[in-house]
């Protein structure tokens, strides 16, 4: 995502302050309010769409933007924004959430309890449907996969309990 113009049309960057005029190719690398402004949006804009698709689109622009900016991941409260989504009731908003802090890596250590969460309510799911062939669970391995690059540490993968 080059957060071009087309991009910043859209009704999920409306509350990122990079829509309104401010290049992030020209922002001062440590501008803290930029990342907590942006992601807050991004989060709040997420959080506040009553399609489950919209949310996910949402999710992911978060997932992008901190991508191609990993130095707001060093921001305690942008890793603390971000561990909120991981809480979602959509699967794919949960694993957007992971993969961002993936990509933040160590510094988002204040998350990891919140993804072993997510990791446990992605687990009982699974248990919960009840059926032989194991759906796609992308929250969780997104999670696993999370902890592994901020911790160094392996979870294992999800066991069936039936």
């Amino acid at each position: 995502c080059d957060w071009s113009s087309d991009v910043c049309s859209s009704d999920l960057c409306l509350a990122a302050p990079l829509c309104k005029g401010a290049s992030p190719r020209h922002l001062n690398q440590n501008d803290s309010s930029f990342c907590d402004t942006t992601v807050t949006g991004l989060v709040n804009t997420a959080r506040a769409q009553s399609n489950h698709d919209a949310r996910i689109n949402a999710s992911l622009v978060l997932t992008q933007f901190i991508h191609d900016h990993p130095y707001c991941g060093r921001l305690a409260k942008v890793v603390s924004a971000i561990s909120v989504l991981l809480s979602d009731d959509v699967d794919g908003v949960r694993m957007s959430a992971a993969m961002a802090l993936a990509d933040i890596g160590p510094p988002a250590a204040s998350a990891v309890p919140a993804l072993e969460d997510a990791i446990k309510r992605s687990d009982a799911l699974l248990d919960a449907s009840h059926s032989p062939v194991l759906p796609v669970d992308s929250a969780g391995d997104a999670a696993r996969d999370a902890i592994h690059k901020i911790t160094g540490k392996s979870v294992p993968g999800y066991q069936q309990n039936f």
